[in-house]
């Protein structure tokens, strides 16, 4: 991937915490959604070019979703789009065909403790699930379609989970301090322990959705790991060195050890993943070759960053601005 020309898109006075790219249904249309600090809605945008300028790109907001408390992390399938508010209720609404309303119907509702913080949420390789990971460590698995509780995990055994994958519906990563990742089954059994980083946490992680067992992992210390989940069998525990056959590689970033905030995968490969720093740094791995490119450098922290399906790269910034790097 080349260094970007980026385009900042607008400046609001709420901060943009959340990005999240994703595809109507019949994959014709491509929206963002952005939640921002003190808002109780999300929005929807959609990414408009430029005529006379190309390389010049907006969001252009077509919906705004309004909710009962803040909204703070937002993901998706195929098929419905998940919501997790500030007092814990998890949200699930259809995505429809529409170009001017991507959004379709609030269809179920998970009530959670809302004394505990939820801190993550992600969506199952197949689409057939929903994680949450709380403050608390527990981590509760649910089905997509109907929000029904499928397992629990009470406090993934001491890990304090900052960040959860899922390649498969029967099979679940939980990553957090120590640089500690477990392989569960969805039934809460233990599979496997992968140890990342020595002495930092795991801050955010990934599925490719091309290769599932592909996890990306970003660290506090600014290492990135890629675990191929399929070889985490049989309750192996790698050193922070890594061993070649159980982690594809292990890279500092390009800040000089600022943490990892966020990282996503390029949904156009199996082995391309984009990651941001705590310093203003987007970097992409490409995890057969582990070469890093760096594609922004800046002061301004990043608190998320996306990628959609046509390869724009959405950052958004702590100084109110939502940044898209166009190739």
């Amino acid at each position: 991937m080349p260094k970007l020309s980026w385009s900042q898109s607008f400046n609001k006075s709420n901060i943009p915490r959340n990005v999240h790219a994703f595809t109507s249904p019949n994959r014709e249309y491509e929206f963002i959604t952005v939640t921002f600090d003190n808002d109780t809605a999300f929005h929807v945008f959609e990414i408009a070019f430029d005529e006379k300028n190309p390389m010049k790109v907006s969001l252009k907001e077509i919906q705004s979703v309004s909710c009962e408390t803040s909204p703070l992390l937002i993901n998706s399938s195929e098929d419905n789009l998940f919501v997790v508010l500030s007092d814990g209720t998890l949200l699930s609404y259809t995505l429809s065909n529409a170009k001017t309303a991507p959004i379709g119907e609030h269809t179920y509702t998970a009530p959670f403790d809302a004394s505990v913080v939820p801190i993550a949420l992600t969506v199952s390789a197949d689409g057939k699930s929903v994680v949450v990971a709380e403050q608390d460590g527990s981590v509760v698995v649910l089905d997509a379609d109907t929000l029904e509780t499928r397992a629990l995990i009470p406090d993934a055994e001491g890990v304090c989970p900052n960040a959860v994958a899922m390649p498969d519906t029967g099979r679940l990563v939980v990553a957090g301090m120590g640089g500690i990742c477990k392989l569960y089954t969805v039934e809460g059994t233990l599979i496997a322990v992968a140890h990342v980083d020595e002495y930092d946490p795991v801050n955010a992680m990934c599925v490719s959705p091309l290769a599932p067992e592909a996890i990306a992992i970003g660290c506090g210390s600014g290492n990135v790991a890629v675990i191929d989940a399929s070889r985490m069998e049989g309750g192996f525990i790698l050193e922070p060195s890594g061993l070649p056959i159980k982690v594809l590689g292990i890279i500092p970033d390009e800040a000089q050890g600022s943490p990892i905030a966020c990282i996503t995968a390029d949904p156009r490969s199996a082995s391309t993943f984009v990651y941001a720093t705590l310093s203003g740094v987007v970097c992409s791995l490409n995890a057969r070759t582990g070469q890093v490119s760096l594609l922004r450098d800046t002061s301004v922290p990043a608190n998320s960053v996306a990628v959609t399906h046509h390869g724009l790269i959405v950052v958004a910034s702590e100084d109110g601005c939502i940044q898209i790097g166009v190739e």
